[in-house]
């Protein structure tokens, strides 16, 4: 006896199709929505200076700052503006999600005396 069903029924391959499609649809949107986010805005204080070599990035020497924030945590942090830095200085920094990996830190300039 034949099914009779079988010509109405959707075989199992489309509906696997359907489904990763479904997930890589939200993942991609994930993942622009999460990378698109606006950076934060942290202070913290410098407490060691070093250069670090780029030359097969940008052919060169970057400065890189270790910097202490308020909760306690060290960060390492690229220096965009604002150098050079010596340790104690007060400094702006940046901080900016990526999809993979840790977040990214940037010093952006010293913090005014007020």
């Amino acid at each position: 006896m034949t099914d009779r069903f079988a010509d109405v029924e959707e075989p199992r391959s489309r509906i696997a199709v359907g489904i990763l499609a479904a997930v890589l649809i939200v993942g991609v949107f994930l993942l622009f929505r999460w990378s698109g986010s606006e950076p934060r805005r942290l202070v913290g204080v410098v407490e060691s200076t070093g250069s670090i070599s780029v030359a097969k990035i940008q052919g060169g020497t970057r400065e890189e700052a270790a910097v202490r924030l308020a909760d306690g945590t060290l960060v390492l942090a690229h220096v965009v503006s604002g150098g050079p830095l010596s340790e104690g200085d007060r400094v702006l920094l940046l901080k900016a999600q990526r999809p993979l990996g840790g977040p990214v830190y940037q010093v952006v300039g010293k913090e005014s005396h007020r």
